[in-house]
């Protein structure tokens, strides 16, 4: 099975328009997924903290200008995903920390869900989560957000 991919960071390690072209050329019938941050929004139902949109908004130049990262080349590289008629996933992020695994993250279509509020999800269960979603169906053509399954919002909201 083909597998295509997108970086969501690192401006220096691939240049805009080879991510671009990888996303936008991938014709492959297997199963792609990408990774990204909160700020990419599927169908625009997402509700945004202001502190991410000022996030966003400020960091994002300061990430641009520091050629770390570009917050507009992910828009548009998750656009061409979500145009595409590949089987794809486009796993977006909470942030992240260092630990054990806490087990597969749980996740959600919509940022700005109570589930989500805590923001925190380990390095090695987003991996995790990465990896199943190339086998879960179910993810097909969905954004999942994603925050840690013992994170307070998520135990918080198990029995919903």
């Amino acid at each position: 099975m083909a597998r295509w991919w997108c970086l969501s960071r690192g401006a220096s390690i691939i240049t805009r328009r080879e991510r671009r072209k990888r996303c936008s050329t991938t014709r492959s019938p297997g199963r792609g997924w990408c990774s990204c941050g909160w700020h990419i929004s599927l169908d625009g139902r997402d509700v945004y903290s202001w502190r991410l949109k000022l996030l966003v908004n400020v960091g994002g130049r300061l990430a641009r200008l520091a050629r770390f990262a570009d917050l507009d080349d992910q828009v548009e590289a998750c656009r061409r995903v979500f145009a595409s008629d590949t089987r794809w996933t486009v796993v977006r992020g909470s942030d992240l920390e260092e630990g054990d695994s806490q087990g597969l993250p749980v996740w959600s279509r919509h940022v700005g869900d109570p589930i989500l509020e805590s923001n925190i999800t380990r390095r090695v269960d987003f991996a995790l989560f990465m990896v199943d979603a190339l086998e879960n169906d179910d993810l097909v053509h969905e954004a999942p957000a994603i925050v840690s399954r013992q994170s307070p919002s998520a135990l918080a909201h198990a029995a919903d």
